[in-house]
């Protein structure tokens, strides 16, 4: 699994990121809003839905309390009295038939005298005859009440006294209230639920219960029990609980609608990134795949623009154009290395070929020399030859030393000596053409105790080239002569007073056959090879060669670091 997850374009696979992050924030937010906003909304429209049925109840209450206020005030009217006559005129009948238009709800008012005859009433079809209520008013009176429940109506009455002196007791005034007026009343939209359950006194067969059979879990449910005239029933109030929830999933809607556009949304940028970065990265990969393949540095890539994947392609090219560069660098190098390694082998060769006849031309110029019956003038002649021969044997060794340092066949031959010893005895051979000059050499050797590891003679080759340069270019003066030690590392300093160098010239002291001309100097001196033997002798032994001069005329500083070479 995870290898063909690593073998996907990395399009799919930042598409399948994109898009398992934003369905992980989705799902985190719809998981949110049904856990805990969820409970928290139901719980706050159960709160609502109590007090909207208190309110309803408080409602119908006080909707009974006013019909008894209401046949109150007619048994106290005037008109009353005619009861005495069974309202031969009908003028209760007319009050009683347009009260109950006011009233509306299909209310019926009557009177009922005490001989149980209906004396007047808001339908006409009541009058003259008996009432069958009179058995219950009689209950009611007796449990203290001004209402009963019969058949399919509440009844609410109260007693009518006459307005003369005598107060006499003229009958009833009755209310019939049917039943289905509090269906009408606890009406609400198709998505509320109000319903009444009478107490079992009432036989369900007068009331006809309008309760739905509802699925507890999917809706919120809230019961009230009334007082009053209706004590003992229970007002019931219902609304399903995704309507309570309509806001949650509005907004439910609108995630996922932003999911959508947030699927769009990937997809685009998808795109784009497949079109700025992708597909760039693809082509720089076939181009750096097709260069190891062929071998051809010189192949590029389209660079555009100078964003982070230009920028990316102008440094590909730029890296291909330098390793193009390198690479015929290291192919001349080659060649270069193959030249110099020609050339250290041809004057090799070439040295010793000419060592041996110079060796001979030593050898008999010599004897020549100390034969006593040679004439002054050829000795003059052959002592010039001899010096000529030594000069010209001296560059030859020169030259050995050089091809030697160049093949790395010069080794050195380590063993334990003293750098202030080895100094002293480079200054003994040197002290003589000193004084042939005039110069004065000053010496300054710091203390040395411990064990110092080098080669002798190829120390002492670079400080007596050292000293002989000094003295060479030195025509009066002095010469001074320091050795300084900072923990591991040794300084040999050689300061004259002589030519010295101009600034321009320093750079190439060190390169091979290179000798310094001044303004005053016709001729060259020696062959150009000792300072550049001496570089390399010096970091043979773990050090280096420097050289400073201010100027011509100034004085020359020469600075020989090294270390002991067990280091």
């Amino acid at each position: 699994m995870k290898h063909r997850w690593n073998s996907l374009p990395i399009v799919y696979k930042l598409f399948v990121a994109l898009f398992g992050g934003i369905a992980v924030i989705i799902i985190a937010l719809l998981s949110y809003l049904w856990g805990y906003e969820s409970r928290l909304m139901l719980t706050k429209e159960q709160d609502l839905l109590h007090i909207q049925s208190v309110d309803v109840a408080n409602d119908l209450t006080t909707h009974l309390v006013n019909l008894q206020k209401e046949i109150l005030f007619l048994s106290q009217l005037e008109v009353m009295n005619d009861m005495v006559t069974q309202d031969m005129d009908r003028r209760i009948t007319s009050i009683l038939e347009q009260k109950a238009d006011d009233l509306e709800e299909s209310i019926t008012l009557f009177t009922i005298a005490p001989n149980l005859i209906v004396t007047a009433s808001s339908q006409s079809t009541q009058i003259n005859m008996i009432s069958t209520e009179a058995s219950a008013i009689d209950a009611a009176l007796k449990k203290g009440d001004n209402y009963f429940f019969f058949k399919d109506s509440l009844y609410l009455f109260t007693p009518i006294y006459g307005s003369f002196y005598t107060k006499d007791f003229l009958g009833y005034l009755v209310l019939s209230y049917p039943f289905k007026n509090f269906a009408n009343q606890l009406k609400a939209d198709q998505n509320f639920y109000r319903w009444l359950t009478p107490p079992s006194s009432i036989p369900s067969i007068y009331y006809k219960r309008n309760n739905p059979i509802l699925d507890t879990s999917a809706y919120l449910h809230d019961s009230v029990e009334l007082n009053g005239i209706l004590k003992g029933w229970t007002l019931h109030y219902a609304m399903p609980k995704k309507e309570a929830l309509a806001l949650l999933y509005h907004f439910q809607t609108l995630l996922l609608s932003l999911f959508a556009v947030g699927l769009a949304l990937i997809a685009f940028l998808v795109w784009i990134i497949l079109l700025r970065i992708i597909k760039p990265l693809r082509e720089l990969s076939d181009t750096a795949m097709k260069i190891s393949t062929t071998g051809d540095y010189s192949q590029t890539v389209v660079a555009t623009g100078f964003d982070e994947i230009g920028i990316m392609a102008h440094s590909f090219n730029a890296l291909m154009f330098t390793t193009m560069v390198n690479i015929k660098r290291l192919e001349l190098l080659g060649k270069t290395q193959a030249a110099l390694q020609a050339k250290s082998s041809f004057l090799s060769a070439m040295s010793h070929e000419l060592r041996t006849p110079l060796g001979s031309i030593l050898s008999l110029t010599q004897y020549l020399i100390t034969q006593p019956n040679t004439p002054t003038p050829v000795c003059e002649t052959l002592e010039k030859i001899e010096n000529s021969a030594h000069h010209l044997l001296g560059v030859i060794n020169n030259i050995l030393d050089l091809a030697k340092v160049e093949s790395g066949k010069m080794e050195p031959h380590l063993t334990v000596c003293n750098p202030v010893t080895l100094i002293e005895n480079a200054l003994e051979l040197v002290s003589p053409l000193a004084e042939d000059k005039g110069l004065r050499i000053r010496t300054e050797f710091e203390p040395f105790e411990g064990d110092f590891i080098s080669d002798p003679r190829l120390f002492g080759q670079v400080i007596i080239n050292l000293l002989s340069n000094a003295i060479k270019f030195t025509e009066h003066g002095f010469i001074d002569v320091q050795l300084h030690y900072y923990e591991d590392l040794f300084i040999v300093q050689v300061k004259d007073s002589g030519r010295g160098i101009k600034q321009e010239a320093l750079a190439d002291l060190f390169d091979d056959f290179y000798q310094v001309r001044t303004e005053e100097q016709n001729t060259l001196e020696g062959s150009g090879l000792g300072l550049a033997i001496s570089k390399r002798i010096a970091v043979l032994l773990h050090g280096d060669l420097y050289l400073r001069s201010e100027g011509e005329g100034k004085g020359t500083i020469a600075l020989f670091h090294f270390r002991s070479c067990q280091n």
